[in-house]
């Protein structure tokens, strides 16, 4: 409970230290740019999933470009570096779905190379 308590105090400062900047994220948080993240969100999670058909993920490792995924893990790297960066606390819940596509996408560079 304190750790949770820590956590959103934490997330209050921090709002509250950097509201001064408004910043159009729109383009950003695009329905196009939301849309691709959920589907490589969803790739990963049933990939990762050990009761999934082995088949399906052949198929999905045959369509998966290595770069492209080398890419995003490289993104989720920089968020967290950015917001570390800051000063923001590190930790959050949020940070865990982003270790989880980390993980998932490390592991399915794994298997590609093996196959």
């Amino acid at each position: 409970m304190g750790e949770m308590m820590r956590e959103d105090i934490s997330s209050i400062l921090s709002a509250m230290y950097h509201t001064h900047h408004n910043y159009d994220l729109s383009y950003l948080l695009s329905p196009a740019h939301i849309s691709e993240g959920n589907f490589i969100r969803t790739v990963l999670d049933y990939f990762t999933d050990p009761d999934e058909d082995e088949e399906i993920d052949s198929i999905i490792v045959e369509k998966m470009n290595p770069e492209y995924l080398r890419g995003i893990m490289m993104g989720l790297v920089i968020a967290l570096d950015t917001e570390k960066g800051h000063g923001e606390h590190m930790g959050r819940s949020s940070h865990g779905e982003i270790l989880h596509l980390f993980d998932a996408a490390n592991a399915f560079l794994i298997e590609s190379l093996q196959r």
